[in-house]
């Protein structure tokens, strides 16, 4: 079955770095289904004590100028897979006009859309981090987080294999039920276990159940269990153990968890500042977040 990528597009170049990374990562790349997405600046509204016409026309030159830049934008992606030799037909465009901000229209598309993933390059990573460093947002990220999002801010060529990250949490082993669908047919990338958790709330007697659990999902999605590793479980400082594992393993994605709704206030708090961490801080490989 085909997986459908929503893949956010801008007109600096750093946001096609998501686009290189699905051609470095996978191996049978006509499998997957590419929507590009740009999203043009809205223009500001146009009052009644305005000039009329000369606001009018403002407001028309910007819509102008901005699906222009989008054109150019979408333009741009897809004559960077043509280079890579990806099927065009498998490739789709959408030029959208701003309704809210970037990021949350970003996120109402990947839930109206039904996609298996939402690609950030560079730039929509940032958008995602000014989210997440406001709190009325983290809600809105929860709510409508419908798909997983994959950071590429500083993505490596050549690297390999999932490192997983299980807290025990459900929103922990969707995503493990997400990397295994995604990885069934690229069998040339391993999946990784790591069991994290802050201090307080880590329970070492729990790793075998929480490695054990995600094993399954992974099976069941399609990875076999010659293809599944485990390293150590960690407590403490959660956030510089995971890129510190990512950077010794060498690992071409990073995966986790994000908040989850039925979590105290204060273990949403903290899994929340990991997720941030991992946004700014983690270079070489991809981050995959899951609600």
């Amino acid at each position: 079955m085909e997986k459908q990528l929503l893949v956010t597009v801008s007109e600096e170049g750093c946001a096609l770095k998501g686009i290189h990374f699905i051609h470095d990562f996978f191996e049978h790349q006509g499998a997957l289904g590419l929507t590009l997405f740009y999203t043009a600046p809205k223009p500001r509204a146009v009052w009644v004590e305005e000039e009329f016409f000369e606001a009018m026309d403002e407001y028309d030159r910007t819509i102008r100028q901005g699906k222009q830049v989008g054109r150019e934008s979408l333009s741009a992606a897809r004559k960077l897979l043509a280079e890579y030799e990806f099927p065009e037909g498998q490739v789709n465009t959408k030029l959208h006009l701003r309704e809210v901000s970037t990021a949350k229209d970003i996120l109402s598309e990947g839930e109206r859309g039904g996609y298996d993933a939402i690609v950030l390059g560079q730039r929509g990573a940032r958008r995602f981090q000014e989210m997440m460093d406001e709190s009325v947002t983290e809600q809105v990220v929860e709510r409508q987080l419908g798909a997983p999002l994959w950071i590429c801010r500083e993505p490596e060529q050549g690297r390999r294999n999932v490192l997983l990250c299980l807290d025990g949490s459900d929103a922990a082993f969707r995503v493990a039920e997400h990397v295994g669908c995604i990885l069934a047919n690229e069998p040339r990338h391993n999946v990784c276990l790591m069991h994290v958790a802050e201090s307080g709330l880590f329970a070492a007697d729990s790793t075998p159940s929480i490695y054990a659990r995600a094993r399954k999902a992974l099976q069941e999605n399609g990875v076999d269990e010659a293809r599944i590793s485990e390293v150590p479980a960690v407590s403490g400082a959660v956030s510089a153990a995971i890129i510190a594992e990512a950077r010794s393993g060498n690992y071409a994605v990073v995966a986790t968890g994000s908040m989850e709704r039925k979590r105290s206030r204060l273990r949403r708090a903290i899994f929340g500042s990991v997720v941030r961490d991992l946004m700014k801080l983690l270079t070489g490989a991809v981050l995959w977040v899951s609600a």
